[in-house]
């Protein structure tokens, strides 16, 4: 007997059949997280402090600064927040408007219910020109906000492009970091 498929049949087949992929998901709700990462987290030996790059970081400057942190490359903006969420680099660095609010919201979302944040580098960076110091800084006071421009009637996509950020899931390593580049002037464009 010969089966014969419908050209739709073959393709549903070859899309069930063929194509794997995760579904990643998280909420923070008051003080409740939620999400499927716990299975998900880094599970290799060596787990050790990492960073990911975007922006215009003058490298040198980066590799002087930080010898002890491993610098990795990671395509695309929701990749990068993905790694921080499922705990695959501690810190994820945007030094200049690359990603809009559509980029981060899913992802911010998630990084949430592990406890990290998404914070605006500008407002961070203002607060600590002024006190000089992170120490018991409640960094929510700095996440990122997206329904800030509710108001505006007509759509403008350049209305929603993020301020640099820069996205954690650990605080203390945050911190570590954060003021090597706010002492240095290396953080914003």
């Amino acid at each position: 007997m010969i089966l014969k498929k419908t050209t739709f049949e073959l393709r549903f087949y070859i899309y069930v059949f063929s194509w794997q992929g995760r579904i990643y998901w998280g909420t923070a709700y008051s003080n409740e997280n939620f999400n499927n990462l716990s299975e998900m987290y880094c599970k290799e030996n060596d787990c050790s402090r990492r960073v990911l790059l975007h922006g215009s970081v003058d490298v040198k400057t980066f590799t002087n600064l930080l010898n002890d942190w491993h610098k990795l490359e990671v395509s695309a903006c929701g990749n990068k927040l993905l790694s921080i969420a499922l705990k695959q680099a501690n810190i994820y660095l945007v030094t200049k408007s690359a990603a809009y609010n559509w980029d981060l919201c899913a992802a911010h979302a998630i990084i949430r219910s592990i406890g990290g944040r998404i914070v605006d580098l500008p407002r961070l960076k203002a607060f600590f020109d002024q006190h000089r110091s992170l120490a018991n800084i409640d960094l929510s006071q700095f996440e990122i906000i997206y329904n800030d421009k509710l108001g505006n009637l007509h759509f403008q996509p350049k209305d929603y492009a993020c301020s640099p950020f820069i996205a954690y899931f650990n605080r203390s390593d945050l911190v570590d970091i954060l003021e090597y580049f706010l002492i240095n002037n290396i953080l914003i464009e």
